[in-house]
């Protein structure tokens, strides 16, 4: 994962509509880009990436097991997955655009990277 995590967030970040994304580490470290800095710094998403990984997930039952979590804001929606392994995601898009479109592919994307580095 350490070696294919910065090549995901390069290959999303350019995506159409998305303000930012970075992944973190099973031990919190954190790798994050922004695409325009002046409306969310890298160290925002960071922020971002540590407070959700350390706010309480929601309990995952078996009928309907959660993948990601979506949050809604007056300017887009944040997105985070959780990898079983302890990699975590998140990706801000902003709400008039295509980026929107694409979160559950993004998610699924980042939740199917192969696990060995």
């Amino acid at each position: 994962m350490k070696t294919l995590a910065p090549q995901w967030i390069v290959e999303h970040v350019a995506q159409a509509g998305m303000i930012g994304c970075g992944v973190s580490e099973p031990g919190g470290q954190c790798l994050c880009q922004s695409a325009n800095e002046l409306v969310c710094p890298a160290k925002t998403l960071e922020l971002i990436l540590q407070q959700i990984g350390a706010a309480k997930t929601p309990p995952v039952t078996a009928a309907v097991p959660t993948q990601w979590q979506t949050w809604v804001f007056a300017h887009g929606k944040i997105r985070s997955a959780m990898r079983p392994d302890g990699w975590m995601m998140v990706a801000v898009v902003n709400a008039e655009a295509a980026g929107i479109k694409t979160l559950d592919a993004l998610a699924a994307s980042f939740l199917a990277l192969a696990p060995a580095d």
